[in-house]
């Protein structure tokens, strides 16, 4: 079962991070009865969907993100112009409360530590 509430993130290029354009990425989630949503503190949208698969040890995701024109990412690459509207998808080992795992992200994968904060209010 995945605790329902809030989450902080951490999100790092693993390649990238030896060059001096990437950096380390903080976001926010509210995860809630299979739902998430996110902002990173450079303003990407996150939104999508969660499942446990049988078994109960992971946790499959399928959202999508959404960036502004000219947003650093952690890859350390910026968005063009026309903005960025990207589709990922995912497994990690179900938080207790805290989880770590990679993603692939424009051809490069990104570490992703995430922390239990808080409850959500009743």
């Amino acid at each position: 079962m995945v605790r329902e509430g809030i989450y902080q993130t951490l999100m790092t290029g693993i390649e990238t991070l030896r060059t001096e354009s990437a950096y380390v990425a903080r976001g926010i989630f509210v995860l809630r009865r299979g739902t998430f949503i996110g902002v990173g503190h450079l303003g990407g949208i996150y939104e999508g969907t969660y499942w446990v698969d049988p078994g109960g040890k992971m946790i499959s995701f399928d959202g999508c993100v959404r960036f502004e024109p000219g947003t650093k990412l952690v890859t350390g690459t910026h968005v063009g112009p026309e903005g960025l509207t990207m589709p990922f998808k995912g497994k990690a080992p179900v938080p207790k409360p805290d989880t770590n795992f990679s993603i692939g992200f424009e051809g490069n994968d990104v570490t992703v530590e995430m922390k239990f904060v808080s409850p959500l209010p009743a």
